[in-house]
């Protein structure tokens, strides 16, 4: 099932952090579990988990801020202070990489339109043979739909990815490439600085 971006990070950074305890050390977590606010799963259901299928079940159950700091604080509960801190800092930075992308229209960069054409338009070429991350997950669910996620995740290479994105925005209006362009923004920040600085051309047909 796709998850929400958002959640889908969490849910990543909860996983890696659980898969490097040892079968030992991840019982004595999921004993400590219900002590740290998750009394509603049943504890059999707890224990019979293993790492993917508990993460899913508590972030199905409940908030992905509190399945983080409760998780949290059941790793300090058996001295696993270190992960604890881990935890909650690739957790941190992967909403604030969120938030990047909320944030993209109060950039210093231009305005995405120009009488030469959108922005994504003008700098197609580049983007497909620059881009490092193709910004997926922060256009699922605004103009990417599940089914186009998943296609395009399946791609081998970041520069396939790109190309099989431009494809499905053959179709767009300015308002979609509004969105791909602030996507880029918050993940590449770096190559659209660069663009921008360039001189504007028209695409030849």
């Amino acid at each position: 099932m796709l998850l929400p971006p958002a959640v889908g990070r969490v849910r990543d950074c909860l996983v890696s952090t659980l898969e490097t305890l040892p079968s030992y050390e991840f019982k004595n977590f999921k004993d400590k579990l219900r002590k740290e606010g998750f009394s509603n799963t049943p504890g059999r259901v707890l224990q019979a988990a293993e790492v993917e299928n508990l993460t899913d079940h508590l972030l199905s159950k409940y908030g992905k801020d509190f399945v983080v700091e409760r998780t949290a604080a059941a790793l300090e509960a058996i001295d696993l202070k270190r992960h604890a801190v881990a935890l909650r800092a690739h957790t941190t930075d992967s909403k604030k990489r969120g938030e990047r992308y909320g944030k993209a229209r109060g950039c210093t960069f231009h305005a995405p339109l120009s009488p030469g054409g959108h922005f994504v338009d003008r700098h197609k070429k580049e983007l497909i043979e620059q881009v490092t991350e193709a910004p997926l997950k922060e256009l699922c669910g605004c103009v990417l739909d599940e089914e186009q996620y998943e296609a395009l995740a399946n791609c081998a290479t970041e520069k396939m990815k790109m190309e099989a994105l431009y494809q499905i925005a053959q179709a767009w209006e300015t308002q979609q490439k509004n969105h791909l362009y602030r996507a880029l923004a918050a993940t590449n920040s770096h190559i659209i600085e660069a663009l921008e600085g360039k001189p504007k051309r028209s695409q030849k047909r």
